[in-house]
Formats: structure tokens, sequence, C-alpha cells
């Protein structure tokens, strides 16, 4: 046993033959739980409903009140979501943002291409942050849609001051 002395990447030998990589985050400590909480708000954590409607209106709503949208631990089924500005969002370890299965739902409902899940456009000051996960579901989408299910997981368009940390982004369209 060994104790690390603190974060940080560390490289353990093991009888001088293989390596043992370890990443170390810092504990993770938010003050979000004092946020929005999104299930209060009646939107679901199980990964049955599509919420994309329920989860823009949270968006927009927070935006520029020095609130967060906090998604606690569960799976968020979503199409795509545009981000405004002065927004922050923290997806809590567990909390999954999901894209939906269905492709017609992928859509900011403009000709702006690419397509993305998630889309932060002519817009500024946002955080996303926490130890959640972006999924775009896009080995799924590929596999039933084919080359129409290309698209991007994260798209920023005229952006700037955006921070993400923390969270991880997997499984993009494209």
């Amino acid at each position: 046993s060994f104790r690390l002395p603190g974060p940080g990447f560390y490289v353990i030998r093991i009888n001088k033959t293989q390596k043992l990589f370890i990443f170390a985050d810092k504990p993770e400590q938010s003050s979000a739980k004092a946020g929005i909480n999104v299930v209060k708000l009646g939107i679901d954590n199980t990964g049955k409903k599509i919420e994309t409607k329920a989860i823009q209106k949270a968006l927009n709503d927070i935006k520029g009140t020095d609130r967060t949208l906090y998604f606690p631990a569960g799976i968020y089924l979503s199409g795509s979501i545009s981000i405004p500005s002065d927004t922050r969002i923290y997806l809590e370890k567990g909390a999954i943002l999901k894209a939906t299965d269905d492709i017609s739902q992928l859509s900011c409902g403009d000709k702006i291409k690419p397509v993305a899940f998630i889309r932060i456009k002519d817009a500024l000051n946002i955080e996303i942050h926490g130890r959640g996960i972006i999924d775009g579901n896009g080995r799924f989408l590929r596999n039933k849609y084919g080359d129409s299910a290309r698209m991007r997981l994260l798209l920023m368009v005229n952006a700037r001051d955006v921070c993400i940390d923390g969270i991880i982004i997997r499984d993009p369209g494209s």
C-alpha cells in the first residue's frame, strides 16, 4: 500500500518492469448543490424520457442569474441544446447528459452546419464543470443512421470565455 502526496500524475514501477500510471484529481468540492437542481424542476433523470425542451428552458431561465444549473447523478436524455451566454452548468459524478437515439431530435432547428448535440453560438461567459459525462451516443447513432448521424458532440461558434473543467466528453457522432 502507499499514499499519494496529493493530486498529480504518478508513475509507479512494479518489479522494475511494469509501470502503473495514476492520475489523481483533487477531491471534488462544489457548492453547486446550492444551485438549481434540474430534478426539482421536474426533469427526468432515469434516461427514459427525452427532456430537450425542459433542459433548454432551464438553461434559458438560468442565463445571467449567477446561479448554477445542477445535474445530480442520473441519465438526462436530450436532443440538441444551445447554451446561452452567462450560464453555469454542473454535472455531478454519475450524471450523464446523453444524446437521444432519435436523430430527428438532434438539430437546433436552423441551417447551421455541422449539426451538434451541444452548441455554444454567439455566447460568452459559460462554465461547464463537475465530474459527470456528456455522451454524444455516436456509436449507436452511426450504426442506426450511417453518415447522416455524423455530428459534433460540442460545437462552439463565435464563443469566448468558455470553461469546461473536469467532465468527461465521450462518444461523438464524428
